[in-house]
């Protein structure tokens, strides 16, 4: 009896083993857990080649003989390395002015794929979905082009959240300088749907991962206050160098003026010689003399020293532009695309 009973428990260990991971309701397999890589296929290979341009690093991987150029925002990449980075748009004939060259095709990825660390969704632990607070619904599509209402700095990205006709999508690009009220333009990324962020310890209901942004119309700055109990009128004939009978000025017009003033100079390419660089934030920063005239421009990562002679395209004029990175404000700058063809 005492063996029987042995046996009889020995059996049914062998069979609660070989069930092990299986559901326990017939004919009802066990789901597994749902991945955060669900749906997204990855770049991945050996890196064969790779440099770093206009505020991006270039990497042509090697996958089953077959050779794809990737850029994605700067990070270090060393040649011979196995690495696996986000999908994203694809751009035949693209031209790198920065470079000099141009790719038959090549993919705009987000940056690496270690960012979807996110814990499968209802897992253990899992950060609560953010509610955004605006109000505002979620767009169907992210939004490319539209105004920041919400910034969030995180690591080495800032999350923007963007507006446009009445509603709202997030994006995530590498850190630069952009505030809420600016109206941007992201560069070519990847929608990536659900995505949880450990370091924010919130999860996003959708994100679109762009290689960069671009602020095409900065936030104007505020007004300066009037003086204590002078009234806004008063305030601005007190400060006003016209004779008290000048007839009055359209503030509205002088601004047109100006504005159309600032995009005739922005025009004609700018040229002269470079009289003070700096590097910063995936820019480089030209300050450029011509005819006893200095100018500033912006323009994507290039090698330029002291000395040059430069010949830039035209770009937006920006003014009271302030650089988080150089810790400065210009008074007015040029955000080029870089060299004129020659």
């Amino acid at each position: 009896m005492k063996t029987m009973k042995m046996l009889t428990t020995a059996t049914a260990l062998t069979i609660l083993a070989a069930c092990a991971g299986c559901s326990l309701i017939p004919g009802k397999a066990a789901k597994p857990a749902p991945s955060p890589y669900q749906g997204v296929t990855m770049l991945s290979g050996k890196v064969v080649e790779t440099f770093d341009g206009g505020g991006y690093t270039y990497v042509n991987l090697l996958k089953d003989g077959k050779n794809t150029w990737i850029a994605a925002p700067v990070m270090k990449v060393t040649v011979g390395q196995d690495l696996e980075l986000l999908p994203g748009a694809t751009m035949p004939n693209f031209t790198s002015k920065s470079l000099g060259r141009t790719f038959d095709n090549i993919v705009f990825s987000g940056g690496l794929a270690s960012q979807l660390n996110a814990p499968a969704a209802g897992a253990a632990g899992a950060p609560a979905t953010a509610k955004a607070d605006d109000g505002l619904p979620e767009a169907d599509d992210a939004i490319l082009v539209g105004t920041v209402i919400e910034t969030i700095t995180a690591s080495n990205y800032i999350y923007l959240r963007l507006e446009k006709d009445g509603k709202a999508s997030w994006a995530a690009v590498p850190r630069t300088d952009v505030a809420v009220g600016d109206e941007v333009e992201l560069a070519p990324g990847t929608p990536m749907g659900q995505f949880s962020s450990k370091t924010l310890n919130r999860t996003f209901k959708s994100i679109y991962f762009a290689g960069g942004v671009t602020v095409t119309k900065a936030k104007a700055p505020a007004p300066a206050a009037a003086a204590p109990g002078a009234s806004a009128p008063a305030a601005a004939a007190e400060n006003s160098p016209l004779p008290s009978n000048h007839p009055k000025i359209d503030q509205a017009e002088i601004n047109k003026a100006m504005e159309k003033a600032m995009a005739v100079a922005a025009a004609a390419p700018i040229t002269g010689k470079v009289v003070e660089t700096a590097d910063a934030g995936g820019y480089t920063y030209l300050c450029v003399e011509k005819d006893g005239v200095k100018t500033w421009v912006a323009v994507p990562t290039m090698s330029a020293k002291v000395g040059d002679e430069v010949s830039l395209n035209a770009g937006n004029v920006m003014t009271n532009f302030p650089s988080k990175t150089l810790n400065r404000t210009f008074e007015k700058i040029i955000f080029s695309s870089g060299p004129t063809a020659k």
